[in-house]
């Protein structure tokens, strides 16, 4: 469900549209598990921090979430895995839907599917995968005939770190994480990541070569900006 920020926090911005994608009870009142437009989790917030997409306010003790229904999996439909669960996958992706099995029952249906490339079955679920609406879906099939085609594929025969989209830039990210870690023991930033926090990346100390040979200055000009 989409949203609007109602004011400016430490994290929201005014105006900002934000999706609520998780709902907990707190009291009389609800609390929303928040997400960017570009799939960006912020945390849990009340109800009273956002309005409608009409400007109308939220209702703090209503559960807007079970007022939708879940968007159903379709063969082709697009995925956004939202989880570093699963191997070969990465958290943040785009996988195209290969097959789907309906199980459970008629009022509470489950699903398992099975992706591109990737043949052993996942139960499909809001919290785990992102199901792209129609109007992401348009924009995507657009993209793909007039830019560089984008691969929905699970791809085993590259290493993790070699699928995202911006390699350096998820680099920096992990790295930064890493060097504020107080729990490295005696590893430095890089060796921690390679061991350690992001094993599953298959990751190798040449890989971080170009950024650690970049001014601050124009990591953050060319991967942030």
């Amino acid at each position: 469900m989409r949203v609007k920020a109602k004011d400016d926090t430490d994290v929201l911005i005014k105006g900002n549209i934000y999706s609520l994608i998780d709902v907990k009870r707190s009291g009389n009142w609800r609390q929303y598990l928040v997400e960017t437009e570009c799939g960006k989790r912020l945390g849990w917030y009340y109800a009273d921090k956002f309005v409608l997409m009409d400007g109308k306010d939220l209702d703090p003790t209503k559960d807007y979430m079970n007022e939708q229904k879940d968007a159903i999996p379709e063969v082709g439909s697009i995925i956004i895995c939202n989880v570093k669960t699963y191997r070969y996958l990465i958290k943040g992706g785009k996988y195209r839907i290969s097959s789907v099995e309906t199980c459970g029952s008629s009022y509470y249906p489950m699903y398992k599917i099975k992706l591109e490339g990737y043949d052993k079955e996942l139960w499909y679920n809001n919290k785990t995968f992102k199901l792209l609406s129609k109007k992401e879906s348009r924009k995507i099939k657009i993209s793909q005939i007039f830019n560089k085609k984008e691969n929905f594929t699970v791809d085993f025969k590259k290493r993790m770190i070699e699928q995202f989209d911006n390699k350096n830039k998820k680099l920096f990210d992990i790295l930064s994480k890493s060097a504020t870690n107080d729990k490295r023991h005696v590893y430095d930033p890089i060796d921690w990541v390679i061991k350690k926090s992001e094993k599953n990346l298959d990751l190798r100390r040449e890989d971080f070569n170009e950024i650690m040979d970049m001014k601050l200055s124009d990591i953050l000009e060319r991967y942030f900006t």
